[in-house]
């Protein structure tokens, strides 16, 4: 006999992507990126930020301790374009949030 168990994975939705650009000037570096999303099947979700050199969603860096909805952007940026993701994920399903460039002037 074979009995078949039919995994359900949850569909999760982000509901609120990070501010597409946002403008900070160095040396007074302030803010958060956040998301917000929602799963079905009352799944428990969890946030991983990622940095990233192109600005593109897929690759990128997993940063260190950024696990929550909201990232504090870094204020030891330096001049420059510098971009973000979070992955948000439960019980085997993962999505990506759009990427968040960050703009540092002199």
């Amino acid at each position: 006999m074979t009995v078949s168990i039919a995994v359900i994975y949850p569909i999760i939705t982000i509901t609120e992507q990070p501010a597409a650009t946002t403008n900070v000037a160095h040396g007074s570096i302030t803010g958060s990126l956040t998301v917000s999303a929602s799963a079905t099947e009352d799944a428990m979700l969890s946030y991983q930020w990622y940095s990233n050199t192109t600005n593109s969603n897929t690759g990128g860096t997993a940063i260190t301790g950024a696990t929550g909805s909201s990232f504090p952007i870094p204020t030891g940026l330096w001049v420059g374009t510098h971009y973000y993701f979070c992955a948000v994920s439960a019980y085997g399903s993962s999505v990506r949030s759009n990427v968040a460039v960050v703009n540092v002037s002199p």
